[in-house]
């Protein structure tokens, strides 16, 4: 299942523990709205299975996509997709807002999948 950035995920709720995937779409970097929508499908709707981030996913907000719930991404960036292999992930050590996922929990963060749609 896509969802675009106009797409409201509380349509899916009648429906939404039979969906084992669902991909939110970043079409421009400046663009936030998926988010939103991750954290609304985590922490409102409760949605366990897993959420992907298609589209323009660079390196610099991953950290921030993992706290709102993201499992996977499709990752198409030569430098993203080289400084993960490396393991060089940018670090956000301070926290203002609540998350779907603490980064302080052990395995809280997973890079197995980096998949494309």
């Amino acid at each position: 299942m896509l969802l675009g950035p106009f797409d409201d995920p509380l349509k899916l709720e009648p429906v939404l523990d039979r969906i084992e995937m669902i991909a939110l779409s970043f079409p421009a970097f400046a663009d936030g709205r998926a988010f939103s929508q991750a954290t609304l499908l985590r922490e409102r709707l409760g949605y366990r299975g897993e959420l992907r981030a298609v589209g323009d996913v660079l390196i610099d907000p991953l950290v921030l996509m993992l706290r709102c719930g993201f499992d996977s991404f499709t990752v198409e960036n030569p430098t993203a997709i080289r400084r993960l292999q490396e393991g060089r992930l940018p670090a956000v050590n301070r926290h203002y807002q609540p998350a779907a996922r603490q980064a302080s929990v052990e395995g809280g963060y997973s890079w197995r999948r980096i998949a494309k749609i």
